[in-house]
């Protein structure tokens, strides 16, 4: 399995030498069973476009692949000199998960033979003493690892790897006709019509299950009510100067069912009227706080570990919560607001009186002045909003009532997304002492020059179950896949 990312990455060179052919469903789709969890497409073809790569063999990337990653493999090396013995027609490469958590890659052939050549080359010059078998339908072997045995079997449409799969399963998938395939089930046919450069498609009941098993989330623990008959779609697309992420849940009607777990689709936006749009980092949230606060425990325990001041604090938190880095690179000290909705004046009493209880403290006309260990930090509360900041013309601003002209709540995204995020990856922006703090870490000049993302957004849509994530590039003028291209080659 460690060699199936290297493959991909020699995908590129096969596709330049070979021609296109379409068809609905590729032999090595059709072979993933119904029930199947989870399929991921990855379409070389798009890529191979995208890339605008004319000469692969003068490239960067085919200096790294040569040079470097595939020293130690002759097998694979042989591969990127001579792609079209390798037997594989790097069209569409599919990954599954199997109901039984099993998991595969499958492969489209376009000439069987060269493929076993290829197969018994590569195991003799890696030294993997594994026969081959032939059976009146296929050929397979099994190669032995550490964790488990990796089992391939192909015949002369495709070829099927399998991990943690056993023998008779990973036959029985292998056998799977078209009918009884995952083409059959309507929501996956309507994902993958929509499919974009790499593609996901889950189903959550069994998804979230195997998640909560190897992930402690409570709200990977959603009851099978919640998650039965819905489905994700993850696509990711390079486009020019930036990549989109989507992840959109369907049916869309039912996806009510596990928001209500997590958001407040109506957000209160007031406090957004007095933060700045442009900062280094926004996250936003509107979140259900009474399915939050159920995830604590009960009243018995938290009364064990928390006084009853901080308890009420806690359950006067309404959910909406926003907390920027500001875009003050004059300020060496970064520039911090969190602003948070309230029922009352419960957390703003505890803040004061109990968190900064030693502290000195300074009323300054609408807002609290607290030193904290020769930090100032500035507390303010209107009505049920509540704003925490070290900079004091945004909380003299806040309790003045005067809005930001270019605020928060003039971006349509900030202002209708119950969740968002945004990040300013150009570290040279950033204050004085954050940059310090990075270079400490090696996270210097050098390391921003490599850096070759210029921000990154990530935004819910309830009314269309849709998450965005868009990443953008510092190199604008040409497709992102071709950016990425060009940026490995340099870096070698």
């Amino acid at each position: 399995m460690k060699h199936f990312a290297k493959l991909i990455l020699i995908a590129v060179t096969i596709l330049a030498c070979s021609s296109c052919h379409k068809k609905d469903f590729p032999d090595n789709l059709t072979c993933i069973p119904q029930n199947a969890t989870l399929v991921a497409n990855v379409d070389l073809e798009k890529l191979i476009e995208k890339a605008n790569i004319k000469d692969f063999k003068t490239s960067g990337l085919y200096t790294l692949l040569n040079q470097d990653l595939l020293t130690d493999e002759p097998s694979l090396r042989a591969l990127l000199e001579n792609p079209e013995k390798s037997g594989i027609a790097f069209k569409q490469v599919f990954g599954f998960v199997t109901i039984q958590n099993g998991f595969g890659i499958s492969l489209e052939l376009k000439d069987d033979d060269d493929f076993k050549d290829a197969i018994e080359k590569f195991l003799k010059e890696e030294n993997i003493d594994s026969p081959i078998y032939k059976t009146p339908d296929f050929y397979f072997l099994a190669i032995p690892s550490a964790k488990d045995n990796t089992l391939l079997m192909w015949d002369e449409h495709k070829a099927i790897i399998f991990s943690k799969t056993t023998r008779y399963d990973a036959e029985k998938i292998f056998k799977t006709t078209k009918e009884t395939s995952i083409v059959k089930q309507k929501d996956f046919t309507d994902f993958y019509k929509t499919r974009k450069d790499i593609s996901v498609w889950g189903a959550n009941k069994t998804l979230y299950r195997l998640l909560g098993q190897h992930i402690q989330n409570p709200f990977l623990n959603l009851d099978d009510n919640a998650t039965a008959g819905t489905y994700s779609h993850v696509n990711l697309e390079f486009l020019k100067g930036e990549i989109q992420i989507s992840n959109k849940v369907t049916p869309t009607d039912s996806v009510a069912k596990m928001d209500k777990h997590i958001f407040n689709a109506q957000p209160d936006n007031e406090l957004l009227k007095y933060l700045p749009s442009k900062n280094l980092l926004t996250l936003k949230a509107s979140l259900n706080t009474a399915t939050l606060f159920a995830q604590l425990g009960d009243a018995e325990d938290l009364a064990m570990l928390l006084s009853p001041k901080l308890i009420q604090a806690i359950h006067s938190i309404k959910g909406d919560v926003v907390l920027t880095l500001l875009n003050s690179s004059e300020y060496n000290l970064p520039q911090v607001a969190l602003g948070i909705t309230a029922k009352d004046e419960s957390l703003k009493n505890v803040l004061l009186n109990e968190v900064y209880k030693t502290s000195p403290k300074s009323e300054l006309g609408g807002y609290t002045e607290v030193r904290v260990s020769g930090l100032t930090v500035f507390v303010a509360q209107k009505g049920t909003h509540i704003l925490i900041s070290n900079n004091e013309t945004v909380i003299r601003s806040f309790a003045k009532g005067q809005t930001v002209p270019a605020s928060m709540a003039s971006v349509k995204d900030i202002k209708e997304s119950p969740a968002y995020f945004y990040m300013n990856l150009d570290f040279n922006s950033y204050p004085l002492m954050l940059k310090s703090y990075m270079q400490s870490f090696g996270l210097g000049d050098k390391f921003n020059a490599a850096i070759m993302f210029k921000d990154v957004e990530a935004k819910y849509n309830h009314k269309e179950a849709t998450s965005q994530y868009t990443i953008r590039m510092k190199d604008d003028k040409q497709n992102s896949f071709a950016a990425l291209i060009n940026g490995v080659g340099k870096m070698n």
